[in-house]
């Protein structure tokens, strides 16, 4: 949090929110500003992490609905970031919300809170359902949403679930981990080199 502190004037004392998207759905400019104004409200810091893919690709969709969030949160505090260090992102945030990101994966490892949003109609079939594990919570609502955060800070409801479903995945994508994995690499390249 002191990077992003001295990098993006985070306040590093605050719960960092950090939303990660993979694409925009129809109408994210607008649930992400209720969200914005939801942590200005609660003192929360929140950044919005846009895919890599809009700096070459929808280039006005995106620029679209970066401005309408603009004029929606004007006073307000937030960063829209597509350039920035992902794992001192993930790393300083408290919090991370996506849609279907791949990042839902380091996450989990970092032992950090997940939400997994579906808020418009999107095919998930490919998404790695890490709420199926228990690992993040599934929220289709948006009044629903900030509820749940709530409820994650004040450490009231679903950390016990979210740390056991952490287990889970760990378990189910990391179970080479044996510490024996650079032999396994320095024998596989000595045969490799034979």
């Amino acid at each position: 949090k002191k990077i992003l502190e001295k990098q993006y004037k985070i306040n590093s004392s605050k719960k960092l929110i950090t939303l990660v998207l993979s694409r925009w759905r129809k109408n994210d400019e607008l649930w992400i500003t209720k969200i914005i104004n939801f942590c200005n409200n609660n003192n929360f810091e929140i950044i919005i992490k846009i895919h890599p893919y809009y700096k070459l690709n929808q280039i006005d969709i995106n620029k679209k609905n970066i401005k309408i969030i603009q004029e929606n949160c004007i006073n307000k505090k937030y960063l829209i970031l597509i350039d920035i260090d992902v794992p001192i992102l993930l790393s300083a945030s408290d919090l991370v919300i996506t849609e279907q990101s791949t990042l839902g994966l380091d996450v989990i490892m970092l032992e950090k809170d997940l939400i997994m949003v579906k808020f418009s109609d999107f095919n998930m079939d490919k998404a790695v359902k890490f709420y199926e594990f228990e690992a993040a919570i599934q929220i289709m609502d948006y009044s629903i949403l900030e509820k749940t955060i709530l409820e994650i800070f004040e450490g009231k409801k679903h950390v016990k679930e979210l740390e056991k479903g952490r287990e889970k995945v760990v378990e189910y994508y990391n179970f080479g981990n044996d510490g024996n994995a650079s032999e396994r690499i320095y024998q596989y390249l000595m045969e490799e080199s034979k």
